[in-house]
């Protein structure tokens, strides 16, 4: 007979298998609320867990992520159940930039919930950021490394100086212009171009991220 006890001391219950009985235990090992029991001279390993029991299971245990400045990033993490019992969870961050939703929950056995992880980076700098996110249940904890990028668009325009020679009433072939802003990873920034001078015309005068005028 094998008893169980939880960490403060407390009695779980009581393990034994009457068609397989444990004669001479050698070994146990305990890993993710069940045990293993190698038995002399069965030449075998029993798995042994208690009625109730919860086993966490967490995806993805690393998460990255990037985005321009005063932008926020989601990313799903999945909590599994795969115990017999309710697995009560808690999700806690060290990093304020990291939002969680829902912070806390009840699974059943044999269920999965689904947590959104905000990455927000308003009021952050350009750089990269760690953190991490521990998720603490009555069947295990697990730790998430977060690894978090922000980064600055920047105008890019080439070429930098335009030479036309031309002569009097003659027109001028139109000259192209590339100009893209690097680092928008939500292609969604504009440009505008403005000529001081009568005689210089643009067209288009205005485009999103990365386009030619």
């Amino acid at each position: 007979v094998i008893a169980v006890f939880d960490p403060n001391g407390n009695s779980l219950g009581t393990l034994y298998d009457n068609s397989n009985p444990i004669y001479f235990p050698n070994a146990i090992t305990i890993s993710g609320n069940k045990i293993y029991v190698s038995s002399y001279p069965a030449n075998s390993v029993y798995v042994l867990g208690l009625n109730g029991y919860a086993l966490l299971n967490v995806s993805p245990l690393v998460i990255s992520a990037e985005v321009n400045s005063s932008q926020s990033a989601t990313v799903p993490v999945t909590i599994t159940n795969t115990g017999s019992g309710e697995l009560n969870y808690s999700i806690t961050a060290d990093s304020s930039w990291i939002s969680l939703t829902p912070s806390s929950g009840i699974i059943p056995a044999g269920s999965s919930a689904d947590i959104s992880v905000t990455l927000n980076s308003s009021g952050l700098s350009a750089g990269t950021y760690t953190g991490l996110i521990r998720v603490a249940s009555n069947g295990g904890s697990e730790d998430i490394k977060v690894n978090f990028k922000v980064v600055t668009p920047s105008l890019s325009v080439t070429p930098s100086s335009i030479s036309i020679v031309k002569k009097r009433n003659d027109s001028a072939d139109p000259v192209l212009v590339n100009i893209s802003l690097t680092n928008d990873l939500s292609n969604s920034m504009t440009w505008t171009a403005i000529s001081d001078s009568s005689w210089l015309t643009i067209t288009p005068a205005s485009g999103s991220s990365n386009s030619t005028t």
